[in-house]
């Protein structure tokens, strides 16, 4: 009976352990597919891909409030929207928004003006790499029909 009593404990301690270690925050997969295609969803010229950035590059040095700007594919839009996330070096999310379609979204397969706005506490760290992150725009798929989810990553660097 102590020793089950001892596992107990020390199962216990472990998820504390556990939820205490990654201090709440949510991550992330950094393998996350871009898109269902193989290709990046970047252009700044109509080839075919899903996104157009009117004001972020891969690389940019950004600071909070981040505003984005593009133009997305109708069909990513679910009732206007889509979801934008903010991660750091290491998966953890840091901000979470939407990109709201600026015009009709319902278009199909045409190019829609988005923006949308994160606002963000930088990580903490002197070494290069805890300054990398990824900003990430997400397909809106509220089917969930994992086939069907696309998202286009940006490597960002914060100030």
């Amino acid at each position: 009976f102590i020793i089950i009593i001892l596992i107990i404990i020390v199962l216990a301690l472990a998820y504390i352990g556990f939820i205490i270690g990654n201090n709440g925050y949510k991550y992330i997969d950094k393998d996350y597919n871009d898109n269902a295609n193989g290709s990046d969803g970047l252009n700044q010229e109509n080839d075919g891909r899903n996104i157009r950035f009117l004001n972020i590059n891969e690389d940019d040095i950004i600071a909070s409030p981040l505003l984005i700007k593009g133009e997305a594919k109708g069909n990513w839009f679910f009732e206007g929207d889509f979801p934008i996330i903010l991660t750091d070096w290491d998966g953890r999310i840091i901000a979470e928004s939407f990109a709201t379609a600026d015009g009709d979204w319902m278009v199909g397969e045409e190019f829609v003006p988005f923006e949308g706005t994160l606002e963000f506490v930088p990580p903490i760290g002197e070494e290069d790499f805890m300054k990398r992150g990824y900003l990430i725009l997400q397909k809106d798929n509220p089917s969930d029909i994992v086939e069907l989810d696309e998202a286009v990553e940006i490597r960002i660097r914060f100030e």
